[in-house]
């Protein structure tokens, strides 16, 4: 897992250091999701469950009020360092504000999304759920094409999500990482 990680960092950082602001590889995307979509039937692996068990992603929401984010890839130094752990910080709010579950997806398999969760401390806190084929993220329109990291990989978003139906999403243009972080969201809750 740390070559993964290893490699995952250094991909992010060659293009974090590209002389272009919009490399071509970032710049198709489907439409986006939008506040009254409903969430898609898709197969992801809601690791809790098994890091090879895919289950419908309608059954991740179904009768709860859910926060849903997406990042870029597991062990990415801002998905790491910023984006969960603001969403493990800030989970008491949340709870206290009606959300009966937090959901960390991106584009991995269901192995490195485990011991990523693992690693971060925050099992029985945030659900983890791998898209290891992207299918759900290009459902929601949030896929872009990332050859150094690997291919499809999703942009950085939020969702607040109730039983299935998007009531609030907030999309990052990419490479930012700012109204999908928890410190921008739990305000408007």
């Amino acid at each position: 897992i740390r070559s993964l990680a290893t490699l995952t960092m250094l991909a992010l950082r060659t293009l974090s250091r590209s002389r272009t602001s919009s490399p071509a590889f970032l710049s198709r995307f489907a439409s986006t999701m939008k506040t009254g979509d409903v969430i898609p039937t898709v197969d992801v692996v809601d690791v809790a469950q098994g890091t090879t068990k895919f289950v419908p992603s309608t059954s991740l929401f179904e009768g709860k009020k859910v926060i849903l984010f997406g990042v870029p890839g597991a062990y990415t130094p801002t998905c790491h360092n910023d984006h969960v752990p603001g969403f493990v910080r800030d989970l008491k709010e949340y709870e206290a504000k009606g959300i009966d579950k937090i959901i960390c997806m991106s584009v991995n398999d269901g192995f490195v999304m485990e011991a990523w969760q693992q690693g971060l401390d925050s099992e029985k806190k945030l659900t983890f759920v791998a898209d290891p084929q992207g299918a759900f993220t290009k459902a929601i329109g949030t896929e872009f094409d990332a050859p150094p990291l690997g291919g499809i990989r999703s942009r950085r978003f939020c969702a607040v999500v109730n039983d299935g139906k998007v009531e609030q999403v907030k999309i990052e243009k990419t490479g930012e990482a700012t109204c999908s972080l928890s410190e921008h969201l739990l305000p408007e809750l």
